[in-house]
């Protein structure tokens, strides 16, 4: 799916998509001066069930992760997940190229380069025409790399591979019970719950999944007669998938702001109720608690109605920067541990 390494017919969708995405632009452009386009770019991988932003080379896998968060106005997003801006098929390509080097990939008896994590890339496009706010618009496109399911037995893993291997199998098991309780809606069964919230998968995909979007899942099948189990069972998984029926709307961005503006105002009543609160109603701790969390709700979603354009591409450049001197200390670092093993061998050869 993003094999961003060949060229021509080996190319895969995401270096397709980007060129033809880039290509409709230019196009669209061509044909009004008044339309302006503007495309961020993210990518981020779920490994071990922790969210980690790709387009940072220093993190850790011991680290916590980043937060999945839902606000109304916004839907679900990533805090604190990076966003660069794009303007060109070949600057997607190195994020994409430069984040496949901190993904987690580990060698099993089945794959030599198997991938331990789930991969999202996030594009979020915004247009505007510059004689009329009401046509412009935004939208997010999802682009998810799947890690296979896999048995034990057949890869050979153990240790953290094992676990690896395990949290794959949990999340794609979810997703699955997402996917069957969509289907069961769709049919019909209008009181289905969907447990959207049983794995960072699934939570992180669930505009996508049952949202205001539209969704396509792409499978791929062997046809390896050892194979026959997996792809019997790929299969039954993109047949479940068929049956989901979603509806998509064009967002608005006035219709956004709309909204925004809303759960503002609603927050603000809710921290004027807690400071006309007297001491015996509620604990004085929880009460200067709750104020902070809704005053820094309010921070953050003025923050996003305000942000323009210009505000993007100065965080987008702001980014670039320490990623660069994120990729210069690596860069040293690795230099130095080649140094210190040819000073080791000198040693051991003296």
């Amino acid at each position: 799916m993003m094999n961003h390494s060949t060229a021509g017919d080996q190319q895969g969708i995401v270096p397709r998509f980007s060129a033809e995405l880039f290509s409709r632009i230019a196009q669209a452009q061509a044909g009004s001066q008044h339309r302006k386009f503007l495309v961020c770019c993210s990518f981020l991988e779920i490994y071990n069930e922790i969210l980690f932003d790709l387009l940072i080379p220093s993190r850790t896998k011991g680290s916590v992760g980043l937060e999945i968060r839902e606000q109304k106005g916004l839907g679900i997003y990533v805090k604190d997940l990076t966003e660069i801006v794009v303007d060109s098929p070949e600057k997607l390509l190195g994020l994409i190229h430069q984040g496949f080097e901190s993904r987690a990939t580990a060698a099993t008896k089945m794959n030599q380069a198997s991938s331990r994590s789930h991969c999202l890339l996030i594009l979020k496009m915004f247009q505007k025409d510059e004689t009329d706010a009401s046509k412009n618009t935004h939208s997010t496109i999802n682009l998810v790399d799947l890690a296979g399911s896999e048995r034990a037995k057949d890869t050979g893993a153990a240790g953290d591979l094992l676990k690896e291997g395990a949290n794959i199998n949990k999340s794609l098991a979810a997703l699955g019970n997402v996917i069957n309780a969509l289907s069961s809606q769709a049919i019909g069964q209008k009181k289905t719950f969907v447990p959207y919230r049983n794995s960072k998968l699934t939570r992180v995909l669930q505009e996508s999944l049952g949202g205001n979007s539209f969704c396509t899942m792409l499978s791929n099948a062997s046809p390896a007669s050892v194979n026959v189990e997996e792809t019997l069972s790929t299969l039954t998984y993109a047949k479940r998938a068929k049956v989901i029926r979603i509806k998509a709307i064009k967002n608005e961005e006035r219709a956004q702001v709309a909204k925004l503006n809303d759960e503002v105002e609603n927050l603000r009543e809710k921290l004027q109720q807690q400071t006309a609160q007297g001491p015996d109603d509620v604990a004085a701790a929880e009460r200067r608690d709750l104020e902070d969390k809704y005053d820094r709700q309010i921070e953050e979603l003025e923050g996003f109605i305000k942000q323009t354009w210009e505000d993007k591409q100065k965080l987008s450049q702001q980014h670039e920067a320490e990623r660069g001197r994120l990729l210069d200390e690596a860069k040293k670092r690795e230099e130095q541990q080649l140094l210190q093993q040819r000073r080791r061998l000198e040693l051991l050869e003296e």
